[in-house]
């Protein structure tokens, strides 16, 4: 189970008729309001608040439906000179160009990808000396900077590869608040809690790549989505992802390695804490996930699904991947230690 540094809301939050939010041990969790049988489905999210695929699989994986080719480029796309978004289908192209009917978000996919080309760096930072508060107040005074330069072209930073995926997670999160078309997601997503400073005590170096993420946010984006362009957005968006996103993987046969192709975020489904023998499993089906158990469930037991892409590892192995989530299991398997 997770400890009470993970995500909780109000205990008023209905999501599902199979659970309610209520306190646990360790902060809020879903708590089974009868006898659930194995299989049933508790809860589907229709479609992420935020997604990206990351960048050695864009040719590859649906933008859409995050369908994996193979291997193989997929042969449907959106393009222009500066780049282009690959689909699986004509009918994930069409319902992409429908949901982006003012072209913002491709627009900025294409900047993306042109500015990388060209502009790519290495993923080498030393690690940073500032606090948060002061590297973040830096950015307020840089801002009111630009605000006197007529040419910003030249204040744009490079980007590493991992940047240039989490700048599309960004993205996509600020084009579902532009949209605002997701409510119940939205209105979940700004009560997550934010993990950010203490990924970047463990990790200092993401100081810096946060603030030249913000950075080239603020220089490129168009005037639709720069109201969501603010400090405060920008560092929820990245310190509810550290935590909160569900990885998108490929669907592989038993005892073949799976791969990472990038990460998802269901606000109403960070609900759900872990367990090492979680009762609790998750599907993904395109851009949508579902929640079903995975054997009965006895009114009052906490319903829990698992962390990461592991299930078979040993008891050390497991915490030691758990500490990324900035919690120490105290399931009954880790109890045991097995």
């Amino acid at each position: 189970m997770h400890g009470t540094t993970m995500p909780h809301s109000d205990s008023s939050v209905s999501l599902s008729p199979f659970f309610e939010i209520s306190a646990t041990a360790y902060g809020r969790g879903c708590i089974a309001t009868s006898d659930i049988p194995s299989g049933t489905i508790l809860l589907e999210c229709a479609a992420p608040l935020g997604a990206c695929v990351i960048r050695p699989f864009r040719k590859e994986v649906c933008q859409r439906c995050y369908e994996y080719n193979g291997g193989k480029t997929l042969k449907f796309r959106i393009e222009n000179k500066k780049g282009s978004i690959y689909f699986c289908s004509e009918t994930c192209r069409a319902s992409f160009e429908e949901e982006d009917n003012e072209s913002i978000l491709r627009s900025c996919l294409f900047d993306l990808e042109h500015w990388y080309r060209s502009n790519s760096c290495e993923d080498n930072y030393d690690d940073e000396k500032k606090s948060l508060e002061e590297a973040w107040s830096e950015i307020e005074a840089w801002e009111q900077e630009i605000l006197k330069t007529k040419r910003k072209s030249h204040m744009v930073p490079k980007l590493t590869e991992t940047e240039y995926s989490d700048i599309i997670y960004i993205l996509d999160v600020m084009f579902s608040q532009y949209k605002g078309t997701n409510e119940l997601e939205l209105s979940l997503f700004v009560k997550l809690q934010t993990n950010e400073q203490d990924k970047v005590a463990k990790y200092p170096y993401l100081l810096k790549s946060y603030t030249r993420m913000y950075k080239y946010l603020k220089l490129t984006c168009g005037p639709q989505l720069q109201p969501f362009i603010t400090i405060d957005n920008i560092r929820r968006i990245i310190g509810t992802s550290l935590t909160n996103a569900f990885g998108i993987w490929s669907s592989t046969v038993p005892g073949e390695d799976k791969e990472y192709f990038g990460c998802a975020l269901y606000p109403s489904a960070s609900f759900f804490n872990h367990s090492c023998s979680a009762n609790v499993s998750r599907t993904r089906h395109g851009r949508s996930i579902s929640f079903v158990t995975s054997h009965p469930v006895l009114q009052g037991e906490e319903l829990c699904i698992q962390y990461g892409n592991h299930t078979t590892e040993d008891y050390h192995t497991r915490q030691k991947d758990l500490k990324e989530w900035f919690f120490e299991c105290g399931c009954k398997k880790c109890e045991m230690r097995i």
